[in-house]
């Protein structure tokens, strides 16, 4: 027979195991997601750059082709059409990087694809009403969640939870648990 003692250091020892392997894995996405987002803002801010060169007429022509990009990309996600939607909102973001807007709801969109690095680094740099401010940090808590880094999944649950918005905080809330 096997000591009871000896089977829970055994299972202890399985789950430290365990656990050392998943922080070892959020660090080095952790690490991507750095560079991923210098990479990213270098790009946001060239094309910055590149739309003060541009006149007024066209400054105003990309402005509105990204705003019939982004709600396109809003039918689409409507629709559950999540990777059309995603390309709208890449296109959207690439011709008006002053509207941090679109980046919001491109990350959103990067989440229901499952490109999770890319939508937290996207969530990240993307500027938010006080609105939306608390469903932001709901989804970057979803996408530590389903990479299984719970350290910050819990940080972001907690402040949605704590935020008290009626929607979202019973949701963080079981998520916490």
């Amino acid at each position: 027979t096997v000591d009871p003692a000896t089977v829970a250091a055994a299972q202890l020892a399985e789950r430290k195991a365990m656990m050392d392997s998943l922080a070892q894995e959020a660090a080095k996405r952790e690490a991507d997601r750095v560079r991923l987002e210098q990479i990213e803002r270098q790009r946001a801010e060239e094309r910055r750059r590149q739309q003060d060169e541009l006149s007024a007429k066209e400054k105003q022509k990309r402005k509105d082709e990204a705003k019939a990009f982004s709600e396109a990309g809003l039918d689409f996600y409507r629709m559950g059409k999540f990777p059309e939607a995603e390309e709208k909102f890449r296109r959207a973001v690439e011709l008006d990087p002053s509207i941090t807007s679109h980046y919001y709801k491109y990350g959103i969109t990067l989440y229901r694809n499952d490109k999770f690095n890319e939508a937290l680094v996207t969530l990240k740099i993307s500027e938010t009403t006080e609105d939306s401010r608390m469903e932001k940090e709901y989804y970057m808590g979803l996408i530590h969640f389903r990479l299984k880094e719970l350290e910050p999944a819990l940080e972001k649950f907690t402040l949605v939870q704590n935020g008290k918005v009626p929607v979202l905080s019973p949701s963080a809330a079981f998520y916490r648990g």
